[in-house]
Parts: structure tokens; sequence; C-alpha cells
């Protein structure tokens, strides 16, 4: 990742100009790479924190998927610890699975 990102450096190409948007609620500490956290006040809100204002901390930009690339991914899941074969799952399996809290 490292090597990559410094081909990404030299180039012209600002490697954050494809970042997300962030919820203007967070406390910022830096915006390249990101950090940043949810200000005290509103920890306390909800029991669990919401997606938008949950802490982003980030060492290089993120990185900017085509359509085809989300579609296509798949995670590896090392189940070998217990005594199984490992799981490949895209994103739509990921989307599937039933909630939990």
């Amino acid at each position: 990742v490292d090597e990559q990102m410094e081909v990404i450096y030299e180039t012209d190409k600002d490697p954050f100009e494809l970042e997300p948007f962030r919820n203007k609620q967070l406390k910022v500490h830096s915006d390249q790479p990101m950090n940043a956290e949810v200000p005290e006040q509103l920890l306390t809100q909800h029991y669990l924190t919401p997606s938008p204002i949950f802490f982003k901390r980030h060492h290089h930009p993120v990185p900017y998927l085509s359509e085809d690339q989300v579609k296509n991914y798949k995670l590896e899941i090392d189940l070998s610890e217990y005594g199984k074969e490992n799981m490949r799952v895209s994103l739509e399996d990921l989307k599937a699975m039933p909630k939990v809290e």
C-alpha cells in the first residue's frame, strides 16, 4: 500500500480529491488524512453511535472504486482456526445477512 501511495503522491492529481462527504458534526483533527471524532455532547444521545458520526481515522486517502470493482470484490475470511474452509463473500452477501445489534 505504501508503494502505491508514493506513486499517487508523485502524480499531479490530488489523492484526496475524491474523499467522501464527512458529517459536519465531527470534531476534525486533520483533513488529510482524515482524523475526526464524535463530539462529547453527541456520545450520550444514542445508545449506539450513528454511522455518520462514528469516528473516522485514515492513514491514506479513501480509495475510489468503480461500480464494477465494488460489485466484483470478494472478502476472504480465514476460518481455519475453527476447522472450516475459508469463506468468500461479496458486498451483496454481507448486505443480505441479518442485522444484529
